[in-house]
């Protein structure tokens, strides 16, 4: 931590259920070709921590969900030199929009816990939350759009699979 704050994350995020959210759910794979937990590296988690950033004003109304209108941000745009992440990082990313916690819906009470068995998943995953922490849920019906110079360039660098032990992986 540099004088200044940079890099310290002291405002609402759904990026810490997130964090742990990609790590239970999305694998990459390691120089042998074997699938491992994807770990974020600080850098990673910093723009999801912003990316996923709750305005302190936000109020979840189940009958009229506020969807982007609860976030500080509603786009985000990373640009990174070659081999520093950005690959798995986007599709982990993307698969946590297409099945993870993702939408914001109310702040937490103590002992409020995030269930992946609540959201159509069976792994048995959970993330207990802090008190006075924005809560995350499944979206009901992403929507999801990638960039790239090329169709080829999504088709190869974003493309989520399932994986018999963790759900979703990302080459």
């Amino acid at each position: 931590m540099t004088a200044d704050g940079l890099g310290v994350v002291d405002f609402p995020t759904l990026g810490d259920l997130l964090d742990a959210w990609y790590e239970a759910h999305c694998t990459i794979p390691n120089t042998l070709g074997q699938r491992i937990p994807f770990h974020q590296s600080d850098w990673q988690f910093w723009c999801t921590a912003n990316h996923y950033r709750v305005r302190e004003s936000a109020k979840w109304d189940p009958a009229a969900p506020p969807l982007a209108q609860a976030f500080v941000y509603r786009r985000s745009l990373v640009v990174a030199p070659q081999k520093t992440g950005k690959g798995p990082w986007t599709a982990a990313i993307t698969a946590g929009e297409a099945v993870g916690p993702s939408m914001f819906c109310g702040w937490a009470k103590a002992g409020d816990t995030y269930r992946c068995a609540d959201n159509g998943c069976g792994c048995g995953w959970e993330f207990e939350y802090e008190a006075g922490e924005p809560m995350g849920r499944r979206r009901p019906g992403p929507l999801i759009q990638l960039l790239a110079s090329s169709e080829e360039q999504v088709k190869q660098r974003v493309r989520p699979t399932v994986d018999d032990h963790h759900g979703w992986s990302a080459d």
